[in-house]
């Protein structure tokens, strides 16, 4: 943690973070600690968007759910692992789900 703040307070730039979740509960609790730790965080609330964010900003990082209303997580992966710009961008999967899959 000592590691993470140092970081926080260093003048390197604040890392970006996209977040793709559809639940606004969430989605709101990820973008409280994100920034209470220096982030930059982007919302959006359904895959395309999500894409959309990830193509315009380039973030250091996406935090991805896996069940979205328009389009499933998985779908959105390949899309931002597909464009050359984005493709080295990490993507961590996001679930409610009550199982392991």
């Amino acid at each position: 943690m000592k590691a993470i703040e140092d970081a926080v307070r260093s003048d390197a730039p604040a890392t970006r973070v996209v977040v793709v979740e559809d639940d606004q509960a969430s989605a709101d609790v990820l973008q409280r600690r994100l920034q209470a730790n220096g982030m930059v965080v982007s919302v959006a609330h359904d895959g395309q968007r999500g894409i959309e964010l990830v193509e315009e900003l380039l973030p250091d990082l996406v935090l991805l759910d896996v069940m979205l209303p328009d389009t499933d997580g998985y779908d959105v992966c390949l899309r931002i692992k597909s464009n050359a710009a984005t493709s080295p961008i990490p993507v961590i999967f996001l679930s409610a789900r009550g199982e392991v899959v």
